[in-house]
């Protein structure tokens, strides 16, 4: 049971781990780009000051400076582009970026000029490769989580499948021995202590299925055995357990019924198991149903005592012409035994035989 935990938490414990990954990835990327833009603003910042540093030393040298296109041309020599001379500090000014005040004997001179920001340039130049890596991680990030779902779906339909496998019956899709044994021995012990379980055990038994295999070959077996699987859903009630045992041999497990209940029960299946099979076009096939029936806790309280009891009653059955349901009845194991010492020729088992059921 630990294992099987283990196993079923793999998948999630893969998905959390891409998850995380991810996270990771894309916590280094916001950390890079707040790197970047925090390098590139300290850049412009120390341009600036630069800048602004030129001008101050050269203050002196540009106030003597009256013609714009001198001014300018004096000022992309010092690398301030644009530089123009204000008269006062207007708002206008702030369009170039930046302003300076530069205080002398003669008043106040107002400078302003088209900072270079190389941090800004440097920002321009990565924003595409920024969009592109962006774009990868999410790419990325959608194509893992894509093949982590998809691994997660297969791994789950895979476990599914096995778990179909070991409970159910390949050829007619019903649940088969395993969960059989398991559910009987689940409805022997008591709900609530001090209460015996109630219920019955139909063993049932295909009548001339060897010959139709003999006559029309395994396919056409397999394809009758799926109609048997067919007719009997449809007639059980949808809370009973209806298992292939393997071969011809079926069994039900009815909750809460009663003899009289699951003898009527019986004598339904016996009779729609009777209707012919339509194997392919112009083939058809007549089978019948030996039901055997015992109950809890009235024919017995063990696993043991109920599989040998239905199954003597189905073997009374087929003793006596076939095709039709008995309950059992204490009597059969007189004639059991009786028959056993009669050689091996008696159709009954005998209670030293482990019964077909149980087989």
């Amino acid at each position: 049971m630990v294992a099987a935990k283990k196993g079923q938490s793999a998948p999630y414990q893969q998905f959390l781990a891409v998850m995380a990954a991810l996270a990771l990835v894309l916590a280094a990327g916001i950390t890079a780009s707040a790197t970047v833009r925090y390098g590139a603003r300290k850049i412009d910042e120390m341009a600036l000051e630069r800048q602004r540093h030129v001008l101050v030393v050269n203050r002196e040298r540009l106030r003597g400076i009256d013609q714009v296109a001198r001014l300018e041309a004096a000022g992309r020599a010092l690398g301030l582009d644009g530089l123009m001379r204000l008269a006062a500090p207007p708002e206008a000014a702030a369009r170039f970026g930046l302003a300076l005040e530069a205080a002398g004997d003669g008043g106040a001179d107002y400078f302003a000029w088209r900072p270079d920001r190389p941090g800004a340039r440097l920002l321009t130049l990565a924003r595409p490769g920024f969009a592109t890596a962006g774009g990868l991680l999410l790419l990325f990030a959608f194509t893992a989580l894509w093949l982590t779902r998809t691994g997660i779906q297969r791994i789950a339909d895979e476990r599914a499948r096995a778990d179909f496998l070991a409970h159910s019956d390949h050829l007619t899709g019903l649940a088969n021995r395993r969960v059989f044994n398991r559910r009987i021995a689940e409805l022997l012990r008591s709900p609530r202590s001090g209460e015996a379980p109630s219920f019955a055990l139909l063993a049932i038994d295909l009548d001339r299925f060897k010959a139709l295999n003999d006559r029309l070959g395994h396919v056409a077996g397999d394809k009758a055995l799926a109609q048997v699987a067919r007719r009997l859903e449809r007639l059980v009630p949808k809370a009973a357990t209806l298992t292939r045992l393997g071969g011809d041999e079926f069994a039900v497990l009815l909750l809460g019924m009663g003899p009289d209940d699951a003898l009527s029960l019986a004598t339904r299946i016996a009779a729609a198991i009777a209707a012919p099979y339509r194997i392919e076009a112009g083939m058809t096939a007549h089978l019948g149903a030996s039901i055997g029936i015992a109950c809890a806790p009235l024919h017995g309280t063990t696993e043991d005592d109920l599989i040998r009891r239905a199954d003597m009653a189905l073997y009374e059955v087929k003793d006596k012409g076939r095709s039709f349901a008995l309950v059992f009845d204490p009597a059969m194991e007189a004639r059991a035994a009786a028959r056993a010492l009669r050689g091996p020729g008696a159709s009954l088992s005998t209670p030293g035989q482990r019964s077909a059921i149980a087989r």
